[in-house]
């Protein structure tokens, strides 16, 4: 890679991110086993399903959600379906930074090894009601105060998990740069982040 004698390090060298993934590629969903994975809305939809696939197959899921009553259901379930104890559920208000910041600190204890392996930054809404880009009482002096919920989701939430999943993955004692270009065996260490809210 080139380096710049007055930037540093290109950009290329700057941006920490896999290289595309060959799909045609056999897959071997084992490699997770082990692994200690936090996923932000994983009481439901795709984190859900993210929490059963990696969990059937050996990793150690942390799901954070504000949904509490689904949140404990599905981590019991699947806690006496893999014979796992170490799936756990913590509420946790993606809007809300302290709320996270307690996230991964838990998590971190709860961690069977003491440390973070992946973060799926997957909370999120679609929006309902009034649009953001559709204001109403469009005869009235001002537009009433838009709900900005979805954007604090789906756009600060995510942030706060990045920021977070940054600074703490590094920090995990067995981490290690993950080689992407083949697939890694069961209980390799690394650092996976993968971001999957949406915009609507």
């Amino acid at each position: 890679m080139s380096k710049d004698p007055n930037t540093g390090p290109s950009l290329v060298q700057a941006i920490r991110q896999s290289p595309p993934i060959d799909t045609s590629e056999p897959y071997d969903p084992a490699w997770v086993g082990g692994k200690t994975i936090l996923i932000t809305g994983g009481a439901s939809g795709f984190g859900e399903g993210f929490f059963r696939k990696w969990a059937a197959n050996g990793a150690n899921i942390i799901i954070g959600d504000i949904n509490d009553k689904r949140g404990e259901a599905i981590v019991k379930e699947v806690r006496e379906s893999t014979g796992n104890k170490n799936h756990h559920y913590i509420h946790c208000d993606v809007t809300d930074w302290q709320s996270q910041v307690d996230f991964f600190h838990k998590a971190i204890k709860l961690s069977v090894h003491g440390g973070i392996d992946g973060v799926v930054a997957n909370a999120g809404v679609i929006e309902k009601g009034a649009k953001f880009t559709e204001p109403k009482g469009l005869d009235a002096d001002a537009p009433p105060k838009p709900n900005l919920l979805c954007y604090d989701i789906n756009m600060t939430g995510v942030l706060y998990t990045t920021h977070l999943a940054l600074f703490y993955l590094p920090r995990n004692p067995r981490s290690q740069v993950p080689n992407a270009s083949n697939m890694p065996a069961a209980g390799t260490p690394g650092e996976s982040l993968i971001s999957t809210a949406m915009w609507l």
